[in-house]
């Protein structure tokens, strides 16, 4: 009997049990804690908030150690800026008094990415079906996409999405910071690592990328690309590695191409801007947007084709896009027609023996 209420009296110590009830809440998407006091989530898509369920500011500093010491970290006036994971690789980002003036503030985003699915997409009214059967043929062609889109976009979910329309037999790498979850039996996966309390054992997504170019795989996927690390993306993408499947923070499908340029430079700054450009145009075939609306919904709001370099500019044309037809109870309503671009790659399709029906391209 006594050591049953030695282990029951651990259990409701637990830090974590506060906001359990918030994790296990499958609507739930985001949990927001700006001091002990002010308690958010977001649920479906809008901020809400809730009663906190710390009393005391040493309360939530308890829980944020025991998110952090499992992974060799400590929240102190050295290190008040954290990013961190839960078991379930829930992502967790911490600002801690003196740099936070109100208290300390925590961020986390459920880990809920790989969940969803192609089909689910449709029935959300984020895309159409012609849009994922195009997709679908993209990745069986082995076409480099570009997943771009905005803060909150769903652009790391569609990355998921799109990569687990992949083959199950072939080998693909997974680089990433944390959360995206792919299934698939020949899945390797790398993950970047912060330094430690001294400063050393840092693992860059640089790194990682030169080490799946040497690891024999058919398909590399990067969560985002972030920096000096893309230069080494595209000439893996021009070298023989087809089908890769990127994420990039971007506003519209040519900040896209403008950031890749850009962090392409924090690489090699004295590379000209053509052959930049050159190597962009030839690495990525299709672009992929997603966009979160004024009104909360995300949509995929344009799929595009790279064509080519055309006098040092990098061209385009939209294969689909969203338009936008009415607002009814503060919902947007629209749909996704083609806009009767056929792409430049059909032919490599049909050589491929992918059965891709050119009707879905004629607009409606």
């Amino acid at each position: 009997m006594k050591t049953k209420k030695v282990t029951k009296a651990k259990k409701q110590h637990n830090p974590l049990d506060a906001i359990r009830p918030f994790l296990e809440d499958p609507k739930n998407t985001d949990i927001l804690i700006n001091g002990h006091e002010n308690f958010q989530v977001v649920k479906q898509g809008k901020l809400m908030d809730v009663p906190s369920p710390f009393k005391t500011e040493a309360q939530l500093m308890e829980l944020i150690q025991a998110i952090a010491e499992p992974m060799g970290q400590r929240a102190d006036e050295s290190h008040p800026i954290l990013d961190l994971r839960l078991q379930d690789s829930s992502r967790v980002h911490v600002v801690i008094p003196p740099i936070s003036l109100r208290g300390p503030a925590v961020t986390i985003r459920k880990a809920t990415i790989g969940l969803t699915t192609s089909k689910n997409l449709v029935e959300f009214g984020s895309c159409s079906q012609e849009m994922i059967d195009f997709l679908e043929a993209c990745v069986k062609a082995r076409l480099n996409i570009l997943v771009a889109g905005g803060t909150n976009s769903g652009r790391t979910s569609l990355l998921a999405i799109i990569a687990n329309m992949i083959s199950d037999e072939e080998r693909i790498i997974l680089l990433q910071n944390d959360e995206v979850l792919l299934n698939k039996p020949r899945l390797l996966q790398l993950e970047t690592r912060p330094a430690n309390l001294e400063g050393r054992g840092e693992i860059t997504m640089r790194q990682l990328v030169n080490s799946a170019v040497s690891l024999h795989v058919e398909r590399i996927v990067t969560q985002e690309l972030t920096g000096a690390e893309t230069l080494d993306i595209l000439q893996a993408m021009n070298s023989g590695h087809d089908g890769c499947i990127q994420g990039i923070h971007a506003t519209s499908t040519f900040d896209a191409l403008v950031r890749l340029e850009e962090m392409v430079g924090y690489a090699n700054p004295s590379l000209p801007t053509l052959s930049v450009r050159s190597l962009i145009a030839s690495a990525v075939d299709v672009i992929v947007f997603a966009e979160r609306l004024r009104s909360g919904e995300r949509r995929i709001m344009k799929i595009t084709e790279v064509t080519g370099l055309t006098d040092s500019v990098v061209t385009m044309r939209d294969i689909f896009e969203f338009r936008q037809l009415d607002v009814k109870n503060g919902q947007i309503l629209g749909d996704f027609p083609a806009t009767g671009n056929i792409p430049r790659f059909m032919d490599r399709m049909r050589d491929m023996n992918i059965d891709l029906p050119l009707s879905i391209f004629t607009p409606k």
